[in-house]
């Protein structure tokens, strides 16, 4: 299996002039595809405390399944980020103090399916960062140099536009001595209140789970829930309470583990036509693809493809043929998974309180 294998990692930080602390990440990473394996360094995150630790917290994500390692292989995402957290506290000086900006880096080109560059500027100037418009006007062709110390929030704007590591080098062999006088890590502002979550699993590898009580709505694989529970929910709590993925993260797995298998009593409602607001036409077209043959597997009349919601149970899904593949392979929004009164009796969900 493919991955990027992830070597070393060093945090740089300064004061800029008008006091904010800012920290500039780096890693060492290698493709596990690619020989030979030589590490690279690139920069993966430019920013205040919370905006890199957002940028952690993504990649922190993507450890859980597997696509993203360290070399002994599987690394969890609560180590990774109390790791990041060892080297945010003791920071070096940057290496550079500047940095390099090319328009043609920017992610524009792709969301808007643009060759200008209108939409950069017009959110430019949303920003506050008009008076930037005459030196960015011919980025697109030349490279622009950015202080890293005076122009923090231009660059901050830029992160969020173009790879960070296009905009900043970073050295084979660094030469910087560390941060005199570090600013401590921000302390807890209070206590993380997770939600209540019930879970139960749905075939060998997927599971649905509830948040507070609400439907249950299918998270996919255990990988993929634990980088959805990241996303979603830890992300915040370690900036209220840092340190609190530790615990969190592992409860959550294990909750999973053990969850109850779903009873086919339970009630599964489609909707043919909720789709994720980002969908675009062509996943449209195939959602509705999968949902008509699953429509034909379970010997549903075709006019269910005009109702708003229809309903059928996990017993006649096990009946059918691969029909929980078509099932599992809809949009989120368009299933929930409902467990009757009576049932709940025979397979209680797994539940996890919140800390």
């Amino acid at each position: 299996m493919g991955a990027t294998v992830l070597t070393g990692k060093r945090a740089e930080a300064f004061i800029a002039n008008d006091g904010t602390c800012l920290y500039l990440l780096h890693e060492a990473t290698y493709e596990k595809n690619c020989y030979p394996h030589t590490p690279h360094w690139g920069a993966m995150a430019f920013g205040t405390y919370d905006e890199v630790f957002s940028r952690i917290m993504f990649s922190a994500s993507a450890a859980e399944g597997g696509m993203f390692q360290n070399t002994h292989g599987h690394m969890r995402p609560e180590n990774y980020i109390a790791d990041w957290r060892r080297h945010l506290a003791k920071p070096y000086q940057p290496l550079h103090g500047k940095a390099c900006f090319d328009g043609r880096s920017l992610e524009y080109r792709r969301d808007r399916n643009t060759k200008t560059l209108t939409g950069f500027f017009e959110d430019l100037e949303q920003a506050g960062l008009s008076a930037w418009r005459e030196r960015l006007e011919n980025c697109d062709k030349e490279s622009v140099y950015i202080e890293i110390n005076e122009d923090h929030a231009l660059l901050r704007f830029l992160v969020k536009r173009c790879p960070t590591w296009s905009l900043f080098s970073s050295g084979q062999k660094w030469l910087t001595d560390p941060m005199p006088n570090p600013p401590p890590l921000p302390t807890a502002k209070g206590i993380a209140v997770l939600p209540n979550i019930s879970a139960y699993r749905c075939g060998r590898e997927n599971c649905v789970v509830s948040i507070d009580g609400k439907t249950f709505t299918l998270w996919g694989w255990d990988y993929s829930a634990v980088a959805k529970y990241c996303g979603d929910y830890i992300a915040t709590a370690e900036l209220i309470q840092p340190g609190i993925s530790k615990t969190a993260i592992p409860a959550f797995r294990n909750m999973l583990k053990a969850a109850p298998t779903l009873p086919d009593e339970a009630i599964v409602t489609v909707f043919p036509n909720r789709f994720s607001p980002d969908s675009g036409a062509e996943s449209i077209g195939y959602l509705r693809q999968l949902h008509d043959e699953l429509v034909a597997k379970l010997s549903l009349k075709p006019e269910v493809n005009q109702q708003e919601r229809w309903q059928t149970t996990v017993a006649d899904l096990k009946r059918a043929e691969r029909a929980f593949w078509n099932l599992f392979s809809l949009d989120p929004n368009q299933v929930e998974y409902h467990v009757p009164v009576g049932a709940e009796a025979t397979a209680t969900p797994n539940k996890l309180q919140p800390a």
